[in-house]
């Protein structure tokens, strides 16, 4: 048997990745050909192509989508940009309209999950598509009880991503298909709603997944498959009593699927979770590590698993301390002393050990500056740090804006080098030039005058940088 490395690295289908991370094949195809974070290249990493066909590794698609969840760069004071990739993606999710209420398609936007000051996360998981009614209430906490509306828009939101997974594998057999509808069944089933709009968001969404499971009884089954065959006819037996007309309850409706929903999943080559036993959550993990919170996984995941793989261990970092150097909580084990073993393999250690600053040679301060720009002044870095090290980020560049001469036309002291005609190219890059560029005034329209003689915004100028107009 292969080992569990060796598995992790495993090289899949796009429909077999779109599987293991809940995103789309088209979005995964798109991530191949566009960067989604400003200022940042990274593109999801192709392994190979057969005919059409793109291969992905393993290892590569789980290190990406981490990476996607990480805080996105955002101009100051200003939200990430949504790549059009990630917007087509919600949107499809949605149906192209509000996730609550299903209507106003084109008043719809996209809303984070968790607060993007806080998260700065466009991963397609912190968003959701809602109409601009009920993005303003979600923000404001208004999408039913308090204590809820959170709880219950991330469960509508992770239902819609489970639901959606059957549409993935366009070349999955019926019985598969059948497994992840009644799963997204299960999980409507435990919704509460408590207001009328959040029941009809979940009646609608329990509509649709009756209706697929309806279609599926009209799919002609292959007999070759014993086991496939006959809980598919039970399925159909199900469908055809008189607990799933359309006359009963939608909740007795979705309860009745529950009675074929074991042979299914047997049928279909899905066994129990071997980490958390069905259950979907694991410790801490929300959702299950494995299974990715279905509760099920292949019989090949399984044959693979191993569960000394998270077995808690002591952080070698922090030494079971909890704390680390400057950190407040150590960086890796994030205060809690100990670690899964999986984690613990994969991790660096060495990386966080220090070594002799390079930029001011461990002294803690270089020219102007009292504290080392590189280093913070400590005369010391993490040896990942280190290896980040650019001395040209340090070297001085003219400046673009007053062209070396320290001032502009409207200032004395030129905003981007503060009057010095040259500054650091790594400061160079970060101060992009057409934000000092000068654009007309909102307030006077360009006239300078305000009701009581020059304009208070731009002092008589009648233009302004633009970095100041647009945080006004």
């Amino acid at each position: 048997m292969k080992s569990a490395e060796a598995e992790t690295d495993a090289e899949l289908t796009i429909t077999d990745a779109a599987l293991l991370l809940g995103l789309s094949p088209e979005l995964l195809s798109w991530l191949t050909s566009h960067a989604p974070k400003s200022r940042d290249i990274r593109k999801l990493e192709i392994s190979r192509k057969v005919g059409a066909v793109m291969m992905f590794r393993q290892a590569e698609l789980i290190d990406f989508n981490k990476w996607l969840a990480k805080p996105w760069y955002a101009e100051p004071g200003k939200r990430p940009h949504i790549p059009s990739g990630i917007k087509t993606e919600i949107v499809t999710e949605a149906g192209g309209a509000c996730a609550i209420c299903h209507t106003n398609p084109d008043s719809c936007e996209a809303a984070h999950i968790d607060p993007v000051a806080q998260s700065k996360n466009n991963h397609p998981h912190n968003l959701i598509w809602l109409c601009a009614n009920h993005h303003t209430v979600y923000d404001k906490g208004k999408v039913g009880p308090r204590d809820q509306e959170g709880d219950f828009v991330k469960s509508l939101k992770i239902s819609l991503l489970s639901y959606r997974k059957i549409f993935f594998s366009v070349q999955a057999e019926v019985v598969r298909k059948a497994f992840y509808l009644l799963e997204a069944g299960a999980r409507a089933e435990l919704l509460n709603p408590t207001t009328p709009e959040q029941v009809q968001a979940v009646n609608k969404f329990a509509e649709e997944i009756i209706g697929e499971v309806l279609k599926l009884s009209k799919v002609k089954k292959s007999e070759d498959n014993t086991e496939a065959f006959d809980a598919l006819a039970k399925l159909d037996a199900i469908t055809a009593s008189p607990a799933f007309s359309a006359e009963s309850n939608i909740r007795k409706r979705l309860h009745a699927l529950t009675e074929v929903r074991e042979e299914i999943r047997l049928a279909a080559g899905m066994v129990k979770c071997p980490l958390c036993k069905g259950a979907g959550h694991y410790s801490y993990h929300d959702d299950c590590p494995v299974c990715g919170g279905d509760g099920a996984v292949e019989s090949r995941v399984a044959d693979y698993f191993d569960p000394s793989e998270f077995d808690e261990v002591k952080c070698e970092l922090c030494e079971g301390s909890g704390h680390f150097d400057e950190y407040d909580s150590c960086p890796i084990c994030h205060g809690d002393t100990r670690l899964e073993r999986r984690i613990a393999e994969r991790t660096d250690f060495a990386a966080f050990r220090k070594v002799r600053c390079r930029l001011c040679k461990g002294g803690g301060t270089y020219g102007n500056y009292d504290n080392c720009p590189f280093c913070s002044g400590r005369g010391e870095v993490a040896r990942g740090k280190d290896d980040t090290f650019d001395p040209k980020e340090f070297g001085q560049v003219r400046c673009d804006v007053c062209n070396g001469r320290g001032s502009t036309k409207h200032y004395d002291t030129c905003r981007k080098c503060d009057g010095k005609g040259e500054l650091e190219q790594r400061l160079h890059e970060l101060r992009d030039r057409r934000e000092y560029e000068f654009v007309e005034c909102l307030e006077c329209k360009g006239s300078g005058q305000g009701e009581y003689g020059d304009c208070r915004q731009c002092r008589g100028h009648g233009q302004l940088p633009r970095y100041i107009r647009d945080n006004l």
